[in-house]
């Protein structure tokens, strides 16, 4: 499925209390880790005992961290949220790693022994990802608002039988993870057996390589497509692309509303 949905290799997560042998440790964050293993290919493992206040280390780690530090981080010094019970339903959601371990092992390729499958995919390969677990009738997706990156790696085990969608937060994107993730991208987490699942349906499914019979297909008329719009002032942004609204034929009475007793209301005075 990676060759057909995303140009990167799948990220193969275990958590394990024995160090993989060979494997360097990074000082990477989970979310730079992922990018780093999909990307480039090289395997990596994360020490979940060293001592950081991340949240990569609460959540997907098992540091347990006080409670008043979690709300001074995210409602009084980076403002996530506008209320503490806010962050305590968002906790509540997210969930932490059922799999309290010493290393995070992340390895390019795909493992089925390994606990979550990651994949870092655009909108449109994340469509059909979605489409081939359609095929086999799973319709669930698991997506969680404000989400950590971190949550990736472990949300298949909370919640094996749907997708885990991604938008890697904004921590990430803009600070820890800064330029490892193109504008646009995003990512899905599974289980192992949930991504062979989608691996089957790849040539039965048109979301993946088998195309539509016997249905019309309609091209339409794309002779004014897109249309041409005048050029924006500078320092605007671009205008999206639509059609013009037709204009009022010269010469059409105009329509004034009546009020409730038939009078006529409205226009200028």
């Amino acid at each position: 499925m990676s060759g057909n949905l995303t140009k990167y290799q799948p990220v193969s997560v275990s958590f394990t209390d024995k160090r993989p042998e060979g494997i360097d440790l990074t000082e990477d964050e989970i979310g730079a880790a992922i990018a780093r293993v999909s990307k480039i290919g090289t395997q990596v493992a994360i020490n979940c005992r060293r001592r950081r206040h991340s949240a990569g280390s609460y959540f997907a780690c098992g540091r347990d961290i006080p409670e008043n530090d979690i709300e001074e981080t995210y409602v009084e010094k980076e403002k996530v949220f506008a209320r503490r019970h806010h962050l305590h339903d968002f906790l509540e959601c997210v969930g932490r790693n059922p799999k309290r371990c010493k290393y995070v092992w992340l390895k390019p390729g795909v493992d089925e022994c390994a606990d979550a499958i990651v994949l870092i995919v655009n909108a449109s390969q994340a469509g059909r990802a979605l489409g081939l677990a359609a095929y086999h009738g799973n319709f669930g997706v698991d997506l969680i608002p404000a989400a950590p990156t971190c949550a990736a790696v472990f949300r298949p085990l909370i919640d094996p039988k749907r997708i885990h969608v991604n938008f890697v937060d904004y921590f990430d994107r803009d600070l820890q993870a800064r330029d490892c993730f193109e504008d646009g991208e995003l990512l899905l987490s599974m289980t192992p057996k949930l991504y062979c699942s989608l691996i089957s349906a790849i040539d039965l499914s048109p979301h993946g390589s088998q195309p539509p019979t016997g249905i019309p297909i309609y091209p339409g008329d794309k002779s004014n497509f897109p249309a041409t719009l005048p050029p924006s002032p500078p320092g605007t942004p671009p205008a999206r692309n639509r059609a013009a609204a037709p204009s009022p034929r010269r010469g059409s009475p105009r329509h004034t509303p009546r009020s409730p007793r038939g009078r006529r209301t409205g226009g200028n005075r």
